[in-house]
């Protein structure tokens, strides 16, 4: 098959793909790859069909084969890159986006792209930078805008983040979840009538659009409009909207259904940790058997490591990790956690750790085998269902003066810990202190004699306990600051 032949093929396949129609264009060009297998747009566009397909590994490598072929090809950088960060290869996604700008600078979607990739990785400031660039060569580029309001919403900058998406929805009005972020930086401000107002054109647009549902409820619930708030949680139907309705019938004092919809809920899921935290906290104010089946008793697996079971020399160690995180990027008060008063870092420090995280991750691990060991014995879901393999989400916390973290669990966990690096210098009393107890959120408390404990730690502990149980750490007043870093074991 001679080049005009082939380029003829490829044109007509283009045509199909562009049109959406993807059977008839994969056809093709495996036919040319048929004819020529070192032939790299038939490569490159198969792989981008198998993007479209979500069969990323796939995607990942037609795409490097053709790069083989043809090294300075920018848009198959792109893809490349697009097709890694789906498969959480970030670093890789983020190496591939500026090989395609090394090619060719201009080319907007590869700055968005890269902008996209630094977000999931928590760099957030050049994030801003990258989508900023794509804005710059393409200004009404709606996905541009929308990229920069979240980054600038999970920055703290809600007012500018409001802008940017409104800047998006000027360009493309239907774009939903524009709608839905502006609603989440109005959350932010505290304006929760405007956040209703944003998420409920989000839904208009996508009536399945359950993260805007689920943001929603949780608005109409924080001003004690329940009914709705229950309303948009069940046509949410995520597991962190099982929560929240349980949330809502309990402060509305509808016990019975309560207890009605948790068994509906055990029907599907028996390890939803915000459905433990409320099931815990619930029966034990109302005096009843806490049937959920997660974790019933979670102050009993609370543990304390130590890092100097595990290290040569653990005073050297803490050192190196002090310094270490001293050169990471953390962010002030960031949105959508509980840290007050202090820095809290974004991206997953034992995603790939390097320096002195290499060995912590080491001790960390080893320190999970040896709470499985204590509790094997256990009979709840927290321990017969403990996940297949040892996976970590780990960030560290930075507090300063009257700094401390705000009552919270870990959805995304199974176990949680903390590893205590630097804590404030003769404090009084408990100050900087952690509590554990069954009550958190906005729970109303008819009991307030329930369920809790207080630990003061110290340097070089490692205190874990069951991601569902609730937690918080005390003000301190001293001038010195206090470091640490908490970390996930994550479910399978």
């Amino acid at each position: 098959v001679n080049a005009p032949e082939i380029q003829q093929s490829l044109d007509l396949a283009v045509q199909h793909h562009t049109a959406g129609r993807l059977r008839e264009a994969e056809s093709i060009y495996q036919r040319v790859l048929d004819a020529n297998p070192d032939q790299p747009d038939a490569l490159h566009l198969l792989g981008v069909i198998a993007i479209q397909y979500r069969k990323y590994d796939i995607a990942v490598d037609l795409i490097t084969q053709a790069l083989t072929i043809k090294p300075d090809y920018a848009e198959a950088h792109n893809n490349l890159g697009y097709a890694l960060g789906n498969i959480g290869r970030l670093d890789e996604a983020v190496a591939s986006y500026h090989k395609s700008l090394a090619i060719k600078p201009d080319y907007s979607e590869a700055h968005n792209n890269l902008g996209n990739s630094l977000q999931d990785l928590g760099r957030l400031d050049e994030a801003v930078a990258s989508y900023h660039n794509a804005l710059a060569i393409k200004p009404h580029y709606a996905e541009a805008h929308y990229g920069l309001g979240v980054a600038l919403n999970e920055l703290g900058r809600m007012d500018e983040a409001v802008v940017s998406c409104q800047n998006a929805l000027a360009i493309k009005p239907d774009y939903a979840e524009a709608h839905c972020n502006i609603g989440n930086a109005f959350m932010g401000l505290d304006k929760l009538e405007e956040a209703v107002e944003s998420f409920r054109m989000a839904v208009a647009i996508n009536p399945k659009f359950a993260e805007a549902r689920t943001n929603l409820g949780y608005v109409l619930q924080k001003l004690e409009r329940f009914e709705d708030a229950i309303s948009n949680y069940d046509r949410a139907a995520l597991p962190k909207s099982r929560a929240r309705t349980l949330e809502c019938l309990y402060a509305l004092g509808r016990y019975e259904e309560f207890y009605l919809r948790l068994e509906r809920f055990m029907e599907v899921e028996n390890t939803n940790l915000g459905v433990a935290a409320i099931s815990a906290f619930v029966s034990h104010q109302l005096g009843r058997e806490n049937p959920y089946p997660f974790c019933k008793a979670p102050l009993d697996f609370i543990r304390v490591g130590q890092v100097s079971n595990h290290a040569e020399n653990t005073d050297k160690l803490i050192d190196v990790l002090v310094e270490e995180l001293g050169h990471r990027i953390a962010i002030w008060e960031p949105q959508g956690v509980t840290t007050r008063n202090g820095y809290q870092s974004r991206d997953n420090l034992f995603l790939e750790p390097y320096g002195g995280l290499v060995e912590l991750d080491r001790i960390i691990k080893a320190e999970i085998n040896s709470y499985y060991i204590a509790y094997k014995s256990a009979s709840c879901s927290f321990i017969e269902s403990w996940p297949s393999k040892i996976s970590l989400n780990g960030w560290f916390v930075r507090l300063l003066t009257d700094g401390h973290q705000a009552n919270h669990y870990h959805p995304g966990g199974w176990l949680s810990g903390v590893v205590y690096l630097k804590l404030p210098n003769k404090p009084k009393r408990n100050e900087g202190s952690i509590e554990f107890g069954l009550c958190g959120l906005d729970y109303t408390i008819l009991d307030s004699d329930y369920p809790r404990t207080l630990h003061r730690p110290e340097v070089g502990e490692i205190v874990m306990f069951p991601s569902s149980l609730f937690h918080k750490t005390l003000p301190f007043r001293t001038d010195d600051d206090r470091l640490s870093i908490s970390f996930d074991l994550l479910p399978d």
